[in-house]
């Protein structure tokens, strides 16, 4: 089965054979494959001026980016680690962001950017900062959870001709679809072959809430991102072994977000609950939760609650049990802010409203 770094390299592969103008660069990529192997071997089909190296300049790499789809190419971009996108700020956020709106759309930028969120490598380089570019106008960030994910949304973004960014979990790159049903009983599409996209901006539902227990007051939607997917998955079948019933949403994208099959669930749970590995300060997320909230303000039974990753920086991965969201941390903050749950025990004593006032204070 293809894992999800295959997924991605078949995604690149298929445009890059296609058309002539999809150029890649990035640190080590024709070397050694790049930094996560997704483009090893590809050497061996494209000639340099299509994939190449750069030197460790983040801002480079995107300021060659923005001059690339200027003269008519379809860049795809690496930046090893999300954790650099601040080195590229200027490029980032003050061009490549711009130029189309600038320039009443005469000018096109097609340019992709692949970033990775990491774990295990502590405080510079294993941070989620999506609400960097998320602030600022003008470009799609998606984040693909399953190798179909990422096969289907880089597929459909290098087709088209907006800007975009797309974020990859590291620890998912040796995941399979089998993997993922196995582990989590998810009913997830297998990697296709042919090219397939996606309608941008649109979240998943993975799982039906029973009807009866909706009724009840006893359904929840859980609203999750990347990887916390399946920590969200782990929550949902504890839930579902004390007799609730759970909606589990695969959000995939955070520019443009279809809120339509999310505010469906709603009316039929009343309560939502969003998941992130990104700390939940600042975050993407905590506006996602406030749009919704809005929306869905006479379908929702009780606040909109946020888990996301402590607001600290990332620590060496003995301690990331303690820093990112654990299937625990979702149940309680369910109990604590969302319903009570029969016959639980908090595993922390945490309470939303401690959420909220240690994001206040930073902590």
């Amino acid at each position: 089965q293809a894992t999800y770094r295959d997924a991605i390299s078949l995604s690149l592969l298929d445009r890059a054979t296609k058309d002539s103008a999809v150029v890649m660069f990035g640190e080590e990529n024709r070397d050694w494959g790049g930094a996560f192997a997704v483009y090893r071997d590809f050497e061996l089909l494209f000639p340099y001026h299509r994939l190449y190296n750069f030197p460790i300049s983040e801002g480079t790499i995107i300021g060659a980016a923005v001059g690339a789809a200027m003269r008519g190419l379809r860049p795809v971009a690496e930046l090893m680690y999300a954790d650099f996108i601040g080195c590229a700020g200027e490029e980032l956020i003050n061009q490549l962001q711009k130029w189309q709106g600038m320039s009443a759309g005469d000018i096109r930028l097609p340019v992709g950017i692949r970033v990775s969120l990491g774990n295990k490598y502590a405080a510079q380089h294993s941070q989620n900062l999506l609400n960097i570019p998320f602030g600022v106008p003008g470009m799609y960030i998606a984040e693909p959870a399953t190798p179909y994910d990422a096969k289907t949304i880089l597929t459909t973004l290098l087709k088209q001709d907006n800007p975009y960014l797309i974020a990859e979990t590291q620890s998912l790159y040796g995941v399979t679809t089998g993997n993922i049903r196995d582990k989590y009983g998810l009913d997830i599409a297998d990697v296709p072959l042919e090219e397939t996209t996606v309608p941008i901006g649109r979240p998943d539902v993975m799982t039906q809430a029973d009807p009866k227990l909706a009724d009840a007051g006893k359904a929840i939607t859980i609203l999750a991102y990347g990887s916390a997917l399946f920590t969200a998955a782990e929550a949902a079948a504890d839930l579902e072994g004390r007799g609730y019933s759970v909606e589990l949403i695969n959000g995939k994208w955070y520019v443009p977000f279809d809120y339509e099959p999310v505010l469906s669930s709603v009316r039929k749970t009343g309560h939502l609950i969003i998941v992130t590995n990104a700390p939940q300060k600042g975050s993407t997320i905590n506006t996602l939760g406030v749009d919704i909230a809005n929306l869905a303000f006479d379908n929702l039974d009780a606040p909109v609650a946020i888990v996301g990753a402590r607001n600290t920086i990332t620590p060496g991965y003995r301690n990331e049990n303690d820093y990112f969201p654990q299937a625990s941390w979702i149940l309680d903050q369910i109990h604590s802010s969302i319903m009570t749950l029969d016959g639980y025990t908090p595993a922390t004593s945490r309470s939303g409203r401690d959420l909220i006032r240690n994001t206040a204070r930073g902590v």
